[in-house]
């Protein structure tokens, strides 16, 4: 047994004598990694998931107002502004989305909710229990196939980061992912996959087409969406060994490139999913002894 101590994290690399390397991290704060283990297994979502009561949107007037009036596209860009400021809060974020945000195009939802997701991460993380919040979830729905993919993904990380429950949000942008699958970015595929993890929504055939596409690209990601990937695909048992041995190939020959969270984060994905893979291990106690 090998034991590491490097920046407050410990590594264990355990190498069985029938050739598989296993790998137990007894202390991981990695990217908040325990926390979203944690979440993951508390609860799951699923396709077929039943609709949260507390799910809250604009009325039909409303919808229809959005429709009939025409915001200029420096509108846009004022109210990005606002929402991007120094001086904004969740809370004044939230009050210009309830005024405005029946007339915010795609781009400016999707900013709306990431920069509420970016306040959250600096603050305690209590759970947000404002109501508008769902009201923000349901309107990004409706618009969801408006969107960039940039803006698909910022949209299911804010809330994937949040904690809130919104099945439905999850259900639309797995169906237009897939149809969108060859237009996402490689970060964006990785954030994806890793928001759907951390959400604990159950989106089988987004998962095998997100696979396919890292194997097809696997030399054109680089470590942190390795990494993203390799975990998402772990904690949620994806059954995906072309997948993991794909990810330890490429990885092997550049660990070097990985800092020591994603070291951690890959070596936890790999072992839990079983996956044989010596060169990446070898690779990975060479990085270790050289700091």
């Amino acid at each position: 047994m090998i034991a590491c101590r490097a920046l407050g994290l410990n590594y264990s690399v355990l190498m069985a004598t029938s050739g598989l390397i296993g790998v137990t991290i007894t202390s991981a704060r990695t990217l908040g990694i325990e926390y979203y283990i944690a979440y993951y297994q508390t609860n799951e979502h699923s396709d077929d998931s039943s609709i949260s009561s507390e799910s809250f949107s604009f009325d039909k007037k409303d919808i229809l107002r959005r429709e009939e009036i025409k915001i200029p596209n420096q509108q846009q860009i004022n109210w990005s502004k606002q929402i991007t400021g120094n001086c904004a809060t969740i809370q004044s974020i939230l009050t210009l989305f309830q005024k405005e945000g029946h007339v915010f195009d795609a781009r400016t939802l999707a900013t709306t909710a990431h920069r509420i997701a970016k306040l959250y991460v600096l603050t305690e993380r209590k759970k947000l229990g404002d109501k508008r919040i769902y009201s923000l979830a349901d309107t990004c729905r409706q618009r969801i196939a408006e969107m960039h993919t940039h803006s698909i993904t910022n949209t299911v990380w804010a809330f994937a980061t949040l904690g809130i429950e919104v099945p439905r949000l999850f259900a639309t942008v797995a169906g237009v992912a897939l149809n969108r699958m060859e237009s996402f970015s490689h970060a964006a595929l990785s954030t994806l996959v890793w928001a759907f993890a951390v959400a604990k929504y159950k989106a089988p055939r987004l998962f095998t087409a997100i696979a396919d596409e890292a194997i097809a690209h696997i030399d054109q990601f680089n470590p942190l969406e390795l990494t993203n990937i390799a975990w998402a695909m772990a904690v949620t048992n994806q059954n995906t060994p072309k997948l993991f041995h794909a990810i330890a190939l490429v990885s092997s020959s550049k660990v070097s490139a990985f800092n020591l969270d994603s070291i951690s984060s890959l070596t936890w994905a790999l072992g839990s999913s079983k996956t044989v893979a010596p060169h990446f291990f070898a690779s990975v106690e060479q990085v270790l002894f050289a700091n």
